[in-house]
């Protein structure tokens, strides 16, 4: 029994303690070659308002993004999103900063999209945003590798309930874990959601 797609039920605490793996970074399908908003607002149907006041930082391959208009996500991109980090740090790599200037050439420029296709990207998830959009990735499912899912599993809040609700033949959690441990760079693709 291989476990490459995995889907966990658990209670709504449950579900926080699992968005803890989006800080990690997991690789999300997605169209790309479209813009940091059309990714957010078109292909992970976030609200617009949301993007607009929610989400204060920005960055796309390490560089801080103020146009998420004019910034790109290509196949294979690493994208962070939070809400404002703390600090003086944290205020000059806010999109749209007044400190933006003292980030001198590591802001992402504007690019010229090209053909729309599927792909894949590397998302991370900080602070509030990773606990208020959290299970919006978890339902629809991120991949992973095996030994961090391990690593979370193990470390599940006791006294949560947590259910193996895919694949069918799964039975035990035992057996889960110990494919996990002896197949620790196996990429996993894992559906969280609440259990009613």
């Amino acid at each position: 029994m291989t476990y490459t797609e995995l889907f966990l039920q658990t209670t709504a605490n449950g579900l926080r303690h699992w968005s803890y793996i989006l800080q990690h970074g997991v690789q999300v399908r997605t169209p790309v070659n479209l813009s940091v908003r059309q990714v957010l607002e078109e292909a992970f149907a976030i609200p617009h308002d949301y993007v607009e006041d929610r989400i204060q930082t920005v960055f796309v391959d390490g560089m801080p993004v103020d146009n998420i208009d004019t910034a790109v996500v290509h196949n294979g991109a690493r994208m962070g999103l939070a809400a404002a980090l703390p600090g003086a740090a944290g205020i000059a790599m806010r999109r749209n900063s007044p400190y933006a200037a003292l980030r001198g050439d590591i802001t992402r420029k504007a690019e010229v999209a090209a053909q729309t296709e599927d792909g894949s990207i590397t998302l991370l998830l900080f602070n509030l945003i990773m606990h208020e959009q959290g299970e919006r990735f978890l339902n629809r499912g991120v991949e992973s590798v095996a030994w961090r899912i391990a690593k979370l599993l193990k470390e599940h809040p006791e006294g949560e309930k947590l259910v193996i609700a895919a694949p069918a033949e799964a039975t035990d959690m035992d057996t889960l874990e110990d494919w996990l441990q002896k197949n620790p760079e196996a990429t996993v693709r894992l559906r969280v959601e609440q259990s009613e």
